[in-house]
């Protein structure tokens, strides 16, 4: 995975987001069904980031949103690396504007 400066833009981030959310399917790949309803999230925001169909940090925030709220619904814990690889998904999200 490529490292992002603090003011990368919002195609630099999109193409990041795309390598974690591939990396997060393969980790959740063979988990059982447990996972089925995040999986099928995040392959919708996959799609939208890659088809670039809205601005790259409202599809961020609204992905953030839609995945937490799967996770609360279907009482879902990530497995360890798992975790870490959601947590540079969501920092992506993180915009810092400096002068």
């Amino acid at each position: 995975m490529a490292q992002i400066k603090w003011y990368a833009g919002g195609q630099e981030r999109g193409k990041v987001a795309l390598e974690l959310i591939i990396q997060l399917l393969k980790e959740l790949d063979g988990t059982g069904t447990a996972y089925d309803d995040l999986k099928h999230v995040l392959a919708v925001y996959f799609n939208e980031i890659k088809t670039e169909s809205g601005s790259i940090p409202l599809i961020f925030s609204r992905m953030n949103l839609d995945v937490s709220n799967v996770m609360i619904k279907n009482h879902i814990v990530l497995p360890e690396n798992a975790q870490q690889t959601m947590k540079k998904l969501s920092q992506l999200n993180q915009l810092r504007y400096g002068y």
